[in-house]
């Protein structure tokens, strides 16, 4: 009777888990008294049950023919050479900043460290104080 519109079910439907749990069987005339909830779920689990016949279909498709051999994976070496044209092709590819940015960048970037070193020194000085202040006022 007290049926709350955003009650879920604590059954096996754990979306960090991944599960899914395939609706029931239906009949048709059941279908016309579904909620909407349950209609769309339906309509769901069964695009996702084509969408997974359609992959398998174009998975058999490209199968390669049983005379060709595999393709045997590059050993270390080569796929070390590999990863190093790849890096030198990105890194031609950066935009470097100009002589005038890196300053800029460096000058803000050093005198942001200077300034929060500053402050937490600060800090440790104060708070050492006060703590020490605290003590000496307990102790005697």
């Amino acid at each position: 009777e007290g049926c709350s519109s955003n009650w879920q079910s604590a059954g096996l439907q754990n979306r960090r888990l991944r599960v899914r749990v395939p609706p029931p069987l239906l009949r048709k005339e059941a279908i016309h008294q579904m909620n909407r909830e349950m209609r769309r779920l339906v309509e769901r689990e069964e695009r996702r049950q084509k969408q997974t016949q359609q992959q398998r279909r174009q998975a058999a498709r490209t199968k390669r023919p049983a005379g060709k051999p595999a393709e045997q994976k590059p050993n270390l070496w080569q796929r070390l050479g590999i990863f190093l044209r790849e890096v030198r092709t990105e890194l031609r590819r950066v935009q470097w900043p100009t002589r005038e940015q890196m300053i800029a960048f460096t000058s803000v970037t050093l005198i942001t460290t200077t300034a929060v070193t500053l402050i937490v020194f600060a800090f440790d000085i104060v708070l050492k104080e006060g703590i020490l202040w605290l003590l000496q006022g307990a102790g005697g």
